[in-house]
């Protein structure tokens, strides 16, 4: 049987060795974390995590992966807001779906479900999450 932070280790590892990390200048300029990001950070990171994991011959799990971008600060007159970095969170989701969507390998394979943007309001923050599904054999 295959465990969430098996299915963790495999989205990180995908992720670790492409452009969306590593090998570009358009990358993210934070780090790459699995479970929980670290409080009092504001770079583009991202954090995967993974819901329950089915025990059947046909093993199934929901990966999340966030990629946080803080929102660019904005003053007109008096009036001060946050709005998103559009452009960032367009090409660090590119890089993302690029790197993770259509992964077969022996024993499992994912792609990305669905892909949606969220906002942060308290951290002054928007993140991508893309749902990827998760598919293994379980044969054990």
């Amino acid at each position: 049987m295959i465990s969430t932070l098996d299915i963790i280790q495999i989205i990180y590892d995908e992720l670790s060795d492409s452009d969306l990390v590593i090998g570009t200048t358009n990358g993210i300029s934070g780090e790459l974390y699995k479970l929980t990001r670290p409080m009092g950070l504001y770079k583009e990171d991202v954090v995967i995590n993974c819901l329950p994991v089915t025990n059947d011959v046909l093993q199934l799990a929901t990966v999340n992966v966030n990629i946080y971008v803080p929102d660019l600060h904005a003053t007109t007159g008096t009036i001060q807001q946050y709005l998103p970095d559009l452009v960032r969170l367009n090409t660090l989701a590119a890089l993302a779906i690029t790197a993770l969507n259509g992964i077969y390998m022996p024993g499992y394979f994912f792609y990305i479900a669905s892909q949606v943007v969220y906002p942060e309001e308290a951290t002054h923050e928007h993140f991508i999450n893309l749902r990827i599904e998760f598919k293994s054999i379980n044969l054990f």
